[in-house]
């Protein structure tokens, strides 16, 4: 007997058990580097900081690969699932260093925020966050 799709429902709910685990992950990476590293100093310190962030990304990539993998591979069963679990993980990965490499803005600031995000904006980017899924 075939296995059946997933519902939009069971799918949504693969995602956000997947986005959990590495929006989890990505914030002990961040206390922890916090706590290890502190403020980075020196160009040694910024690639440790950059690397603990870049391993809470991939821990976010092989969850969402895998749980991803699990609902495809009922739609799609010659899905090759550890090369889509590798590509995610992969592009993950890619997306922390990015991420991680941007300037950062000033931990005190005097005034308001230079960028304001409009509600249209906050929505869209959610709306980018689910379409990942």
């Amino acid at each position: 007997m075939a296995e059946q799709p997933l519902s939009l429902v069971g799918w949504t709910a693969l995602c956000a058990v997947a986005e959990a685990i590495g929006m989890t992950a990505a914030a002990a990476a961040a206390k922890g580097s916090q706590a290890l590293i502190g403020e980075p100093a020196n160009g040694r310190e910024v690639v440790e900081a950059l690397s603990i962030a870049v391993a809470g990304g991939l821990v976010e990539g092989v969850a969402l690969g895998g749980l991803q993998a699990l609902g495809m591979g009922r739609l799609l069963p010659d899905l090759n699932r550890p090369q889509w679990v590798l590509v995610t993980t992969a592009v993950a990965g890619v997306g922390w260093v990015w991420a991680g490499r941007q300037p950062q803005a000033p931990a005190e600031t005097t005034g308001p925020p230079r960028h304001r995000c409009s509600s249209s904006a906050r929505r869209s980017s959610l709306a980018r966050c689910w379409a990942r899924c």
